[in-house]
């Protein structure tokens, strides 16, 4: 979706409607106009449009088939969507019957006000909770600031459509995965497409916002830029993930969450979310302006995540996680020998990269979430300094905000507690080894 006019379809597209009754007729056109429907041979969606009103198609009819042009490929979107997700491996959408005049998948082509397309649920199941439904569109797409009506079309109909896959497995999972992975399947159908760029770009402003919060404010854009989320998973953990995690989600009984699906997929990996989810941060840490090819294909396409202020070394900042989350605090004009010390009440994850120069950076204990940590940084001889990043994950589901502190100071390792052996290992110069570590030591809680 466009995010010029994005922030006020938020909470339009964003949540199934609830299914009444069954619309056996669906009849949304004014009075006196002549519905029409038109599907391609052999396809899996039926269109259903009018050519006057307000919610007239566009008319052009390039090849004189009879069928205006717009909905002709609406109807082929629409078609190439389901392929194509049926080749991801996924459940097709629930058959309505004969609503709509056959079984096909109907799309409902309207003026809408604000919103450019919608999923509704027609009929559902309890346990599990699925449901049929119909898809809505906009008719023309005027005003909605798409480069194109076809790449309009394109993002609509793979959107819009992917829903009602979803609704397939389960029909109430949190807006941050139903609008996540559909604007991730926007891109998975046609990548030339700019809106999941556009939209992770939401994500990665607010790293600090806990990812498994459930719902989200009026023209809240983040959930829909989550699609980050699915595009990791499945290029860290192979094609395949994200349909096996939505079969999970489907509920016998004890309703899983989508983090829930996703960690029983994973054990099955021999990993976890939260060993996931500090993984992701990191490559998080590496897309834009700090692309450099280790982490998402074509990174430097994404946007930069944004970053905390600067801190001059030495010194330190003290920042906030909460949840799953992430800050990113770079660390600029480190000029000696450095430790790095990070302390939170509650555990964290950590990492420190160089940004410039080529440090080495060198962890003084395991690499565990936990509430210290240590780094030292040893600058090349030649290097007169060098920039760094601390990345601080929050790595437990539900955790409460705390603070982290982040320090840099200047520090110089201990020399070897036995004074390099030799003649001066014996006699007095045991007694000068010992002074030497008891120095250090005493410095070292100085500081």
């Amino acid at each position: 979706m466009n995010l010029a006019r994005l922030a006020g379809l938020v909470g339009l597209v964003a949540l199934v409607a609830a299914p009444p009754a069954a619309r056996a007729d669906r009849d949304p056109w004014q009075a006196g106009t002549t519905p029409e429907t038109y599907a391609r041979p052999g396809g899996r969606v039926r269109v259903h449009y009018v050519t006057t009103t307000v919610d007239a198609v566009l008319p052009t009819d390039a090849d004189g088939s009879g069928v205006p042009d717009f909905v002709e490929e609406v109807a082929l979107r629409g078609d190439e969507s389901l392929a194509r997700y049926a080749e991801l491996g996924f459940r097709a959408p629930l058959t309505d019957g004969a609503l709509g005049g056959d079984d096909r998948l109907d799309l409902y082509l309207e003026n809408l006000d604000g919103a450019d397309g919608s999923f509704t649920a027609d009929t559902c199941t309890q346990t599990p909770f699925t449901c049929a439904g119909h898809v809505t569109l906009e008719n023309d797409f005027a005003g909605y600031g798409y480069p194109t009506t076809s790449l309009g079309i394109q993002v609509l109909t793979s959107h819009e459509l992917f829903h009602a896959v979803q609704n397939a497995y389960d029909a109430d999972q949190p807006i941050a995965w139903s609008e996540g992975s559909a604007v991730w399947a926007e891109e998975v159908v046609y990548p030339a497409q700019s809106d999941f760029e556009h939209l992770v770009a939401a994500f990665l402003a607010k790293p600090f916002r806990p990812f498994e919060r459930d719902g989200a404010g009026f023209g809240d854009l983040y959930p829909y830029g989550a699609a980050l989320w699915p595009y990791f998973l499945e290029a860290h953990y192979g094609a395949g993930i994200v349909a096996a995690t939505w079969a999970r989600c489907e509920d016998t009984g004890a309703d899983p969450s989508f983090l829930g699906a996703l960690d029983a997929e994973l054990a099955t990996r021999g990993t976890t979310v939260e060993a996931a989810w500090i993984e992701f941060t990191r490559w998080n840490a590496r897309t834009g302006t700090f692309a450099d090819g280790t982490s998402y294909p074509d990174a430097a396409r994404l946007a930069t995540a944004l970053r905390e202020t600067a801190v001059a070394a030495p010194g330190q900042a003290t920042v906030i996680t909460e949840g799953l989350s992430a800050r990113y605090v770079p660390i600029t004009g480190v000029t000696a020998g450095s430790r790095i010390t990070v302390t939170a009440m509650k555990p964290v994850a950590l990492d420190v990269r160089a940004t410039t120069g080529d440090p080495t950076i060198t962890r003084v204990g395991d690499d565990t979430v936990a509430t210290s940590h240590t780094f030292d940084i040893a600058l090349d001889g030649e290097a007169a300094s060098a920039d760094l990043e601390v990345i601080v994950t929050g790595a437990t589901r539900g955790a409460i905000q705390q603070e982290v502190i982040v320090a840099i100071a200047p520090y110089t390792p201990p020399p070897p507690a036995d004074g390099g052996g030799g003649c001066q290992a014996s006699g007095g110069g045991s007694g000068l080894a010992m002074a030497a570590a008891i120095a250090a030591m005493l410095a070292r809680r100085r500081r």
